[in-house]
């Protein structure tokens, strides 16, 4: 019933949204854990949705405490209900997510789709009701507006849904560091009995089932059988956004798109990266997180999430390095604050940006301390899902600076960074102080972003955009960059060495990557590397890593952006085996006559990847910021005919001069246990504990 659906999802974004929500702030202010449950929320694609409201980091014995904790805020909400402000906030981020375009994880229309799925699969084939209609929400939408004027409804919603829902259970999870191994032990044992009660027939029988298996898996498939596309049916032209440039707002400049955002405006400021000592570099991730989530000038970090909520859909706070077109050792860095919202909203939008940058307070250090904590838990947790990119970022962290930065900031040194911290202001007895110094750290990078060059961007569907413009020019028309410091450019040293290690650390599973130094997008040779890493991929490492080697996932490609060629693995059980495969790829490309059709599949792999549709609001952003580095329209056509023209010699060149076992660097992400740890530790490996 779509009501109740979206019933639910009101009261689930009233009490889980943002730090202000009345459940969440409970769980985050919490002694009886560290941070919620990434679980908080709804699960809605079963027939009975579920509300889940979880806490991590704390123990079975303060299981009545915490049950206590959550129907005790529950009950204040039944009793006392909460501000019609905070509910118009709530439903304004449901219309923003109707209207929303997004192509995150997956392109829109099958977005829809899946939306629709779960009422489709439930209502079965003799439903009454159309499951598309669970996508028509605006009728219910209005009835929701008039149904939050009465002051008694969530009152009613909050005991009706959750205080008297029998319907509960109260779960503790606790990890058992021996489990792995446990299971691992019951595995040989149970295989050991199945082989003992083998007779030879049935011996023989498996034998020939592996002989079978293993030749079907070398088996080539008739690919004559699926439809066919050629380099030929491929458009020679790229299709791109045009931004309206020429104006400035208060010397900055300015760039428009109008790009169809079903009523949506997105706002941008664009930062000119300041120089950073190491110490501030390494905060980076954390000032993201903390500008955005910190009180602003008189409004307390609640007070700001609310008013943020009330007229957008949040901001967001990121930084991004990239090296030049033609040398990965020159580097450039913006760092960008974004926000969107109906495009009404224009001069909220554009004040939430304005204080954000200039009035964000470092002064609440009991949240500072919050947001550090949380911070490392989702670092952690990351591990276990994207092992594989931690393990390519490590792999390639040798290559150039940018690559370096991001190994430092993002990848395990900035989570083993991110613990030591953490571990530092738990233990010691002068946290206050401690938090204050860091508090000290983050002001220093605001204000280097304040002193630096800056640009805005401005995307909607064309009706708006002037008065966001002029609302632009009203809030900054005073400002003055001058007033903050001198202005350094961002730089980073010169990287180049060769990386060999193996983290170890709590998973069940292996993560494996190789990477070999190669060159910038500019470079001749980066077309034909970008084809030879789709080549890969599909061709060797599916079959052998994946298939036969029992990885759950296998990758291969080129970043022109730090000058890498990598492979990696996930969720791997193997480590040696997996790294003697990725060392083999080379003989593999040698000893394998590649058919035309072959090389052509792996061209229309990459022409797909590079024009994979996206959203228009996003389709336009990446134009905007590929320009920051010089990735023009102009060179990305260029670069799109350069990969067109790839050719098997192209390929057996760059074979031969970069994928050199000498010049390889590698990284493996492993549990302790693993047998890459004694072999690693007989090579010219450095072990490092996560």
């Amino acid at each position: 019933d779509l009501q109740q659906l979206l019933e639910a999802h009101l009261l689930s974004r009233l009490l889980f949204q943002d730090c202000a929500a009345p459940l969440l702030h409970a769980l985050e202010t919490s002694p009886l854990g560290t941070a919620p449950s990434p679980l908080c929320g709804l699960e809605d694609g079963n027939l009975e949705i579920s509300f889940i409201c979880g806490i991590q980091g704390s123990d079975p014995e303060q299981a009545d405490e915490f049950e206590a904790l959550v129907l005790s805020t529950l009950e204040t909400i039944a009793e006392q209900g909460v501000a019609k402000q905070q509910l118009e906030a709530v439903l304004h981020q449901l219309e923003l997510d109707q209207r929303e375009m997004s192509d995150e994880g997956y392109p829109y229309g099958l977005q829809l789709l899946l939306s629709a799925l779960p009422a489709a699969l439930h209502l079965g084939a003799d439903g009454e009701r159309d499951p598309a209609d669970l996508l028509d929400l605006e009728p219910v939408m209005s009835k929701l507006r008039v149904a939050i004027d009465d002051p008694q409804y969530i009152k009613d919603l909050v005991r009706q849904r959750l205080l008297e829902n029998s319907h509960r259970v109260r779960l503790s999870l606790l990890p058992d560091a021996e489990l792995n191994q446990r299971r691992q032990h019951d595995d040989r044992a149970q295989l050991n009995r199945l082989l003992a009660g083998l007779n030879p027939p049935q011996y023989q029988a498996l034998i020939d089932q592996e002989a079978a298996l293993e030749a079907r898996q070398g088996q080539q498939d008739d690919s004559a059988l699926l439809p066919r596309l050629s380099r030929h049916d491929i458009p020679k032209n790229m299709s791109v956004p045009q931004a309206r440039d020429g104006e400035s707002i208060a010397g900055m400049p300015l760039s428009y798109f109008e790009q169809g955002s079903n009523g949506l405006l997105h706002q941008q400021l664009v930062i000119d990266l300041p120089y950073l000592e190491p110490e501030l570099q390494q905060l980076l991730p954390l000032f993201s997180t903390c500008l955005t989530d910190l009180g602003c000038g008189q409004r307390d970090y609640r007070q700001q999430q609310a008013w943020q909520s009330s007229h957008s859909a949040g901001i967001h706070a990121s930084s991004n390095v990239r090296g030049a077109l033609l040398d990965t050792q020159q580097v450039g860095g913006h760092f960008t604050l974004a926000t969107r919202g109906l495009a009404n909203n224009h001069q909220p939008l554009t004040e939430l940006l304005y204080q954000t940058l200039t009035g964000a307070r470092f002064d609440e250090h009991r949240r500072i301390r919050e947001l550090i904590k949380q911070s490392r838990l989702t670092a952690e947790a990351y591990v276990s899902d994207g092992g594989h990119i931690l393990a390519k970022r490590t792999a390639s962290s040798g290559f150039s600076p940018a690559a370096a930065l991001t190994h430092r900031l993002s990848g395990l040194r900035g989570i083993q960074s991110l613990r030591v911290l953490d571990d530092r202001l738990g233990n010691a007895a002068n946290t206050e102080q401690m938090i204050g110094e860091v508090a000290e750290q983050l002001g220093r990078i605001q204000r280097r972003l304040l002193a630096a060059p800056k640009q805005f961007v401005l995307l909607g569907d064309g009706e708006g955009l002037e008065r966001a413009r002029q609302g632009l020019a009203e809030t900054w028309q005073g400002f003055d960059a001058n007033l903050f410091g001198d202005f350094r450019p961002f730089e980073l040293p010169s990287v180049s060495q060769q990386v060999r290690q193996v983290w170890t650390t709590e998973t069940q599973v292996n993560f494996c990557a190789i990477a070999f130094p190669t060159v910038a997008i500019d470079h001749p040779d980066a077309a034909p590397l970008h084809v030879l890493g789709e080549l890969v991929r599909h061709e060797y490492l599916h079959p052998v890593v994946r298939e036969r080697g029992g990885a759950y996932g296998s990758g291969c490609s080129q970043d022109s952006n730090i000058g890498a060629f990598r492979m990696c693995s996930y969720r791997d059980p193997r480590t040696v085996g997996t790294l003697e495969d990725f060392g083999s790829v080379s003989h593999w490309l040698t000893s394998t006559s590649l058919s035309q059709q072959q090389l052509d599949d792996a061209v229309l792999a990459m022409i797909g990847y590079m024009d994979k549709p996206v959203s228009p609001a996003n389709e336009a952003k990446q134009v905007f910021h590929n320009s920051l580095y010089g990735r023009t329209p102009e060179q990305r056509r260029g670069f799109r005919e350069r990969v067109l023209q790839v050719s098997r010699d192209d390929l057996v060149r760059v074979r031969e001069t970069y994928l050199l076992p000498d010049r390889a660097s590698i990284a493996v992400i492993t549990p302790d246990s693993d047998p890459i740890v004694a072999w690693a530790g007989e090579q010219v490996f450095e072990i490092i504990k996560l």
